[in-house]
């Protein structure tokens, strides 16, 4: 059982107070992506786990042992550092089998290990190369093969792919969801990347100053954002934010912004006032002059991505951001007429911490 579980968890540095209260189950088995800009703790949170960092208040579970105060060694995980940390004076196959040797394993066993995680990794032709003669994405899989081959609980990586370039990250995250797949064992990644977090984990737990603001699938966060920050930090381009009032009529909310007026369901979060309505560039679609909905803006900047374009129209408090299809790409200065499905509108408090409202 390699369940990972924090219990009101609190980590200060002095005064300074980094973690602020996580409570956080990781399932068995489970591939949980720690993401959010630099500075909120996810990095700490791994560390803790790793027990390179003390808990100052709550409890951390691995399994059903609490291991605050258990060290690093006996705790049996692995962990993959940003840097590889692979020693330069020892060959591939050194460096896989270091951790088994200061253990004492046999020769054989030792041996056995790193040509069957050599394999699965296609670095067979390479166990007797030193670091230097490695490419980046070689070095990242003789520190993942140095994991695998002590058969952790726990596999911990902290932001393992940054250093490599951007093929070479989307091969990489490929490789390291199949190896998820073929160990069957619990797995624990840090990234700053949204896009690395929705495309690796099985839930994603979203970090900000210290708190833990939400845990979900990849679905359920981009398309059920608890608050204005995941809203914003979860998907690319940002989701789209305008100031609105909303109003009750009946079991209906008006909520009217500069451009739209969105008849919603009525929720007992709701209340009347300013709040912020949010829409993904996705959502906005062409619309005809009938419509009920009509956003009409000029374009002021285009990004062509291939198959697709984001594109800028100037709205009356900055950008409105709308992706649209290569049929559909238009030209710098046109003004374009969009519109919106209601069910795809996202409604937040603009006071405080942005809750979701719908």
């Amino acid at each position: 059982m390699a369940r990972v579980k924090f219990d009101r968890v609190i980590k200060r540095y002095g005064d300074n107070l980094v973690i602020k209260g996580l409570d956080l189950e990781i399932q068995d088995k489970e591939f949980l992506v720690l993401v959010g800009p630099s500075g909120c703790g996810k990095s700490t949170a791994l560390r803790m786990i790793a027990g390179l960092e003390e808990i100052s208040e709550g409890s951390l579970y691995i399994g059903e042992r609490v291991v605050n105060d258990v060290h690093p060694k006996h705790r049996d995980i692995a962990m993959v550092f940003q840097n590889y940390a692979l020693y330069p004076h020892m060959s591939v196959r050194e460096n896989m089998g270091f951790a088994l040797k200061l253990k004492k394993t046999p020769k054989a066993e030792i041996d056995r290990l790193v040509d069957d995680a050599a394999k699965r990794l296609e670095l067979t032709h390479l166990l007797d190369r030193k670091p230097k003669a490695l490419s980046g994405g070689q070095r990242q899989r003789v520190a993942l093969g140095r994991a695998i081959v002590r058969n952790p609980q726990v596999f911990l990586m902290d932001e393992p792919l940054s250093n490599l370039d951007a093929k070479l990250r989307v091969s990489m995250r490929a490789e390291i969801k199949k190896l998820h797949q073929q160990l069957q064992t619990t797995f624990v990644y840090v990234t700053h990347d949204q896009t690395e977090a929705l495309t690796m984990g099985d839930r994603i737990a979203i970090f900000n100053a210290g708190f833990m603001q939400q845990v979900g699938t990849p679905f359920e966060v981009y398309n059920r954002p608890v608050n204005t920050f995941v809203a914003t930090f979860i998907g690319s381009p940002q989701m789209n934010l305008e100031a609105a009032k909303l109003a009750f009529e009946g079991d209906r909310a008006v909520v009217k912004s500069g451009y739209f007026t969105f008849n919603l369901p009525r929720t007992e979060l709701m209340k009347e006032g300013d709040v912020l309505v949010g829409f993904r560039p996705e959502h906005l679609v062409p619309g005809n002059a009938g419509d009920a909905n009509l956003l009409k803006a000029p374009v002021e900047v285009i990004e062509p991505m291939g198959s697709e374009a984001y594109v800028y129209l100037k709205g009356d408090k900055g950008n409105v951001i709308a992706r649209v299809g290569e049929e559909f790409i238009p030209k710098l200065g046109q003004e374009l007429s969009l519109t919106i499905d209601p069910a795809k509108v996202h409604v937040f408090d603009a006071a405080g911490d942005g809750k979701r409202l719908n």
